[in-house]
């Protein structure tokens, strides 16, 4: 016995997901869900279309209270882009509910540099050039700051750090003493740019042409913080450290100081889900030496 076909325009769906898809389609006018494109534990992508428009559904599954603030973040980031135009690719906002909570986004076609936070296949070193020119790109913008929050208390992250014996005194003292030297956090980053945040477009592509997906950490940090992010994921590709190194240093003292600031914080974060991991510690060790 057969299965009727699928309704034109629907994609065989589990339960759940067309129980989901047609409710984005209750709150998106127009949008009629095709397939599950990504899922994760807090959210599901429906890809499909509205009006023949290919769109993406990014829908808030978690019922976390700091998820729930992350996509009311997010839902705000794209409202300030679709305001003030960046000078990056971003999707499109096609629309967006807080009460689902979701957004719906024009679909970009394109492919991850990699779908794993810590890849372990090296970017080629044009592509690689081209991400870390698309990054400098995000954080040469001036958008009106009053737009963004302030994402990191840098202080307060270090005093944390040294109470729970991550710091040692004369350590925190001294990434204290950079952080008086690194100016206010003023800079426009996307706040998670991990691998999998970075798509290389396929349409009429030429090598730089990148977009960036998933803004609900975006907001305001010290000089450098993508670029640090950036450091502690791409571990596995030669020469990606001491590119993003130069390109830091190349901005200026007060710049790269910041950055030595940003990829403390970040490694540490890291390092605190993934104790006794020798490439984390290995990577600790690295930034030990950049703050020598």
């Amino acid at each position: 016995m057969t299965s009727p076909p699928a309704p034109r325009g629907r994609s065989r769906l589990t339960e759940p997901d067309q129980a989901l898809a047609d409710e984005a389609g209750r709150r998106f006018t127009g949008f009629v869900a095709e397939s599950v494109l990504h899922r994760s534990p807090t959210s599901v992508l429906l890809s499909g279309a509205v009006w023949e428009e290919p769109a993406i559904a990014k829908i808030l599954v978690s019922a976390s209270p700091l998820w729930r603030e992350a996509m009311a973040r997010e839902i705000d980031a794209y409202r300030t882009f679709a305001r003030h135009k960046p000078p990056f690719r971003t999707a499109r906002l096609l629309d967006a509910d807080e009460r689902l909570p979701g957004l719906l986004l024009e679909h970009l076609d394109g492919e991850r540099i990699s779908a794993s936070r810590y890849p372990s296949d090296e970017v080629p070193p044009r592509r690689l050039a081209a991400v870390l020119t698309a990054v400098t790109r995000v954080e040469d913008w001036r958008p009106p700051l009053a737009a963004w929050p302030r994402m990191l208390d840098y202080e307060s992250r270090l005093d944390r750090y040294r109470r729970t014996g991550l710091l040692g005194a004369e350590l925190h003292n001294r990434l204290t003493d950079l952080l008086d030297e690194a100016g206010e956090p003023t800079f426009f980053s996307h706040g998670d740019l991990a691998p999998p945040h970075v798509l290389r477009r396929l349409d009429d592509y030429k090598e730089g042409d990148y977009a960036f997906v998933d803004w609900a950490f975006a907001g305001l940090f010290l000089p450098g913080f993508d670029l640090a992010k950036l450091w502690a994921h791409l571990r596995a590709t030669f020469g990606a450290r001491s590119e993003i190194e130069a390109l830091a240093r190349a901005r200026g003292e007060t710049a790269w100081n910041a950055f030595r600031v940003n990829l403390a914080v970040v490694v540490l974060q890291e390092l605190r889900g993934h104790v006794g991991d020798p490439d984390f510690e290995a990577d600790w060790s690295r930034v030990l030496e950049l703050l020598a």
